[in-house]
């Protein structure tokens, strides 16, 4: 795991080395860190910065985006202290996420393990335990790697946003905020401020299939997040195309047949289907596609054996 670099620690300061890498080194002096205590205070920044300023809530991406020259920007806005963006809530169906909460704060807030145990179960392999102490669940989506172990369960969940700026605020689905690899529609004057999720109903039966190239802390080679709800099954792949997808023909076809053990070959099949990987050093495209059957077999055997479901 990398080290945070010495001035976010605040120890004496230096520099990134070159190591042979191409890219310029980084001093620290050159990095100007903005640390609000209000949620106005941090749009106020936002609207003043724009397109040079790089959110930071946990910053276990940025400081390494920082370290390896792939992250430009030269001013932070740590929101860390905006206790406005620090709280979980529940009310009206769903439960909002702030922020800043982190994801280790996501695990030990009961109300977030019984309402969306899906989410909790893919938030506990997220990492380490001292990664999940420092990044939130907010950052994890805002970061947008199509690996990411959060977003699977957010898309089959069908989660939303909530986006502010010093002109107003807007809100949209999980799914249409990431436009692409690292890449999302979030103007620069905006924030995201909240994660929301619906609550799962009793009957829902779920699972967070993840295979990674060691058993722990391991960026997915391919994951698969399933909701079993009949009449409304959702299956979400992450790593296997340029964003999380749908498996929109398993889900068809679960809506018609339902799940069980005549059909969940055929499910798998079509889950798989709906992948679209690439050859990477993390594993081959084929490779991928029989590890999405795989994964989504476990996971569909895991609730027809009664192992994963709300009661």
């Amino acid at each position: 795991m990398r080290r945070l670099p010495e001035d976010l620690l605040g120890r004496p300061q230096g520099g990134i080395r070159d190591e042979g890498g191409g890219r310029p080194s980084l001093k620290y002096s050159e990095i100007e860190v903005i640390s609000p205590g209000t949620l106005d205070g941090a749009l106020r920044v936002l609207a003043e910065k724009g397109t040079g300023c790089r959110v930071i809530a946990g910053g276990t991406d940025v400081v390494v985006g920082l370290s390896d020259g792939t992250i430009k920007e030269r001013c932070l806005l740590d929101v860390s202290r905006v206790s406005e963006l620090k709280r979980i809530r529940s009310f009206g169906g769903w439960v909002h996420v702030g922020a800043g909460v982190t994801l280790a704060e996501c695990l030990e807030d009961p109300s977030l393990g019984e309402s969306v145990p899906l989410l909790c179960e893919a938030i506990s392999q997220v990492g380490s335990t001292q990664i999940r102490n420092l990044a939130t669940l907010a950052g994890n989506v805002c970061n947008a790697s199509p690996a990411a172990d959060s977003l699977p369960p957010l898309y089959a969940l069908e989660a939303t946003l909530t986006l502010r700026s010093s002109d107003g605020g807007r809100k949209m689905a999980v799914s249409d905020f990431i436009a692409g690899p690292r890449k999302t529609v979030r103007r620069p004057d905006e924030l995201v401020t909240e994660v929301s999720v619906p609550c799962m109903k009793s009957g829902d039966g779920y699972f967070f299939e993840k295979l990674g190239l060691r058993s722990s802390r391991a960026i997915a080679v391919a994951s698969v997040a399933g909701l079993y709800r009949v009449g409304d099954p959702r299956v979400a792949l992450g790593a296997v195309a340029p964003t999380v997808v749908r498996a929109r023909a398993a889900e068809e076809m679960l809506k018609r047949e339902g799940l069980s053990e005549a059909s969940v070959g055929r499910v798998c099949a079509l889950v798989a289907s709906a992948a679209r990987p690439i050859d990477d050093i993390r594993g081959s495209a084929r490779f991928r596609k029989r590890a999405v059957f795989g994964l989504a077999y476990e996971g569909f055997h895991r609730i027809l054996r009664g192992e994963a479901g709300c009661g």
